[in-house]
């Protein structure tokens, strides 16, 4: 009886499908740029190698940031308003790689993008296990990493 119980709790909800996609887009984001951004660096600013692999490496500097910093807040605001600020944050830092202005700035763009990026992704994750079903939150979460 209890194994009926354990297949009726659903991971797929709504509310999950939503965070999984928020998730997957931010990421999605995250490794094409991750793969370009230093060529991109050296091709439109004349960027050496050292300084091309600072503008890539820089984004990971920023979400640790971002974790660090928006995790105790996730807590306090919750973790909606908190996804709520880090996608609008990371959407605007996004459109901004569009800008070519010089190497400095997309070193700005890229450590404030990395910042939001780790506020997605520590508020996705919170939330994922805040709806997902006890009995599955391990499967659930596991999706999202």
């Amino acid at each position: 009886m209890e194994n009926s119980t354990i297949d009726m709790e659903r991971i797929w909800t709504k509310n999950f499908t939503m965070n999984f996609v928020v998730n997957f887009l931010v990421n999605l984001n995250m490794y094409l740029l991750i793969v370009l951004i230093a060529g991109y660096a050296q091709s439109q600013f004349n960027a050496s190698d050292s300084s091309a692999g600072l503008v890539a490496g820089l984004f990971i500097v920023g979400s640790l940031m971002g974790r660090f910093v928006m995790g105790k807040y996730i807590n306090s605001l919750g973790p909606r308003k908190v996804l709520l600020i880090g996608t609008v944050l990371f959407t605007i830092t996004s459109v901004f790689y569009f800008v070519e202005s010089s190497l400095l700035f997309l070193i700005i763009v890229r450590i404030i993008n990395g910042f939001s990026f780790g506020i997605c992704t520590t508020s996705t994750g919170s939330i994922a296990g805040y709806i997902t079903p006890e009995t599955k939150k391990g499967e659930g979460i596991s999706f999202l990493v």
